[in-house]
């Protein structure tokens, strides 16, 4: 398990600057954001978290980093999401932020601490409490106490979340293919901006380009917003200004890419992003005019499938936008469709069926003992699991059931479905590359912060904050009536009350 033995006491912890630190303070240097965390730091961690001494003849062996020999029952795959969905609740509420700013693991306080933690005890302890009744932390297991990892549903990622802080989490209100009808130029700007988040995705980078679109609109409000098409000359110059360096010369374009999955490699030039950014607001509008006009489903028995949308939007990056690597570009195109519908409701794309898997959710899927030939079926198996659960359980994923028996996301009301399952694999191979025998397992310098994890600076998502509550107040009463399970890797795979 990682070793924590840089950080294991405060002495320690200040003699060696956490590599984190020093990247959160090129994020400082680099932009003017208010931010809510001052600092970024190991201070505080206590040598409360199980690890496992390294043993270089076995964790660098070829058997030990077999991911792919390992497997995962069902069961176990439902307790991996539960627990890095409360994870992830936990980090949304701040619980790892002490009173001082700084960041650190997903810790229980302890009574000779010297820090306070208030975000900690005004979601896990009651009042008059000095330590909490029960370690709550240690019921995450080590590894999702130590690391910040993306969330189990995609809606809560930084980058979506974001999306829809600006336009609006009511999907209700934009009912399908009738709504992008009546409403061209509105659906053509937020088919620009699911472009934009799922290109740029840093929302430390979008909060600072809000700030600039709210100068250039007069500088009087302080709302969170995206680029819209007639803005993207806008987009454009800010990029250009950001990336020059001290000597004039454009800088590689690392630091605007999300990193969340690998993107196509043109993206990195800085000119060649900006001729994208341009051709794709040149040619949104012709896309949302080939989905209006398409009469398919009036007319047949057949509609165009999401498929056929998801090809003619990876033609128009590839023909028109300088994309060159075929299988990249087509996945990031159903990122960017899943994001529209996370907007727009009612299957606006058509059926979602054909789901295109990444490199993680493929790793997931070969770890996730399901009898499927099919992705499809797998992941239909997956929604299964999480449709039997009963809706205490469902709280915990940030869930619900409604009347006509679906199950829904909190966040924007959206029917559960592939992609959310699809999701859900690439997360678990996340989790497997932590783990005992996993092949990040072994990190002595554990990164606790990535820009496309929780908590992001600058940013509250305050509709993610009241659901994470419940989240994680179901979580501590199912630690306090002792029905919560969590996966102990140094027993075997078995689940631990």
């Amino acid at each position: 398990m990682t070793s924590l033995c840089l950080y294991s006491d405060q002495k320690s912890s200040t003699q060696h600057q956490s590599p984190i630190l020093s990247e959160f303070e090129e994020i400082l240097t680099h932009t003017s954001t208010d931010l809510s965390v001052s600092n970024y730091s190991y201070r505080h961690v206590q040598p409360n978290i199980v690890r496992e001494i390294f043993d270089e003849d076995l964790h660098s062996s070829d058997i030990f980093r077999l991911q792919l020999a390992r497997t995962c029952t069902a069961d176990i795959f439902l307790v991996h999401i539960s627990t890095l969905l409360v994870a992830g609740a936990c980090r949304i509420l701040r619980l790892n932020i002490d009173d001082d700013g700084l960041l650190g693991p997903l810790l229980d306080p302890l009574l000779e601490d010297n820090h306070r933690f208030s975000n900690y005890s005004k979601a896990l302890m009651d009042n008059g409490q000095s330590v909490p009744s029960y370690p709550f932390m240690k019921h995450l297991s080590s590894i999702h106490q130590l690391i910040a990892m993306p969330s189990v549903i995609r809606a809560h990622d930084p980058k979506v979340a974001y999306l829809l802080e600006c336009v609006g989490y009511e999907q209700h209100l934009r009912p399908g293919i009738d709504f992008i009808r009546k409403n061209k130029v509105m659906c053509t700007n937020y088919l620009f901006q699911c472009i934009i988040v799922e290109t740029i995705g840093k929302v430390t980078h979008l909060i600072e380009l809000s700030k600039w679109l709210n100068l250039c609109e007069g500088g009087r409000s302080a709302t969170l917003r995206l680029p819209t098409v007639d803005q993207s000359q806008l987009l454009v110059d800010y990029f250009h200004a950001s990336m020059l360096s001290e000597e004039g010369i454009l800088k590689r374009n690392n630091e605007w890419l999300h990193g969340q999955y690998q993107q196509d490699s043109s993206l990195q030039n800085p000119h060649d992003f900006e001729n994208f950014l341009e051709c794709v607001a040149t040619n949104v509008g012709g896309f949302i005019k080939l989905i209006c006009d398409d009469t398919t489903t009036e007319q047949s028995d057949v509609p165009t499938s999401r498929a056929h949308w998801i090809e003619e939007l990876c033609s128009i990056f590839m023909d028109w936008c300088g994309c060159r690597e075929l299988e990249t570009t087509r996945f990031q195109c159903t990122q960017v469709l899943a994001n529209m519908e996370e907007i727009v409701s009612c299957c606006p794309f058509g059926n979602i069926e054909g789901i295109i898997l990444g490199h993680g959710s493929s790793v997931g899927r070969s770890i996730l003992a399901l009898k499927a030939e099919k992705v499809d079926n797998c992941l239909d198996q997956i929604l299964k699991l999480i449709h039997a659960l009963p809706d205490s359980e469902l709280q915990v994923l940030c869930l619900h059931r409604t009347t006509d028996g679906l199950v829904r996301l909190k966040a924007n009301d959206r029917v559960c479905n592939r992609v959310d399952a699809e999701h859900m694999l690439c997360k678990l191979y996340i989790i497997y590359e932590r783990l005992k025998g996993g092949s990040r397992s072994t990190s002595l310098t554990p990164r606790i912060f990535f820009e496309h994890c929780h908590p992001i600076p600058g940013i509250n998502f305050s509709r993610l904050q009241s659901i994470s509550k419940d989240a994680v107040g179901s979580f501590r009463l199912m630690v306090e009536q002792g029905i919560w399970v969590f996966y102990d890797e140094y027993k075997e795979s078995q689940p631990t009350k």
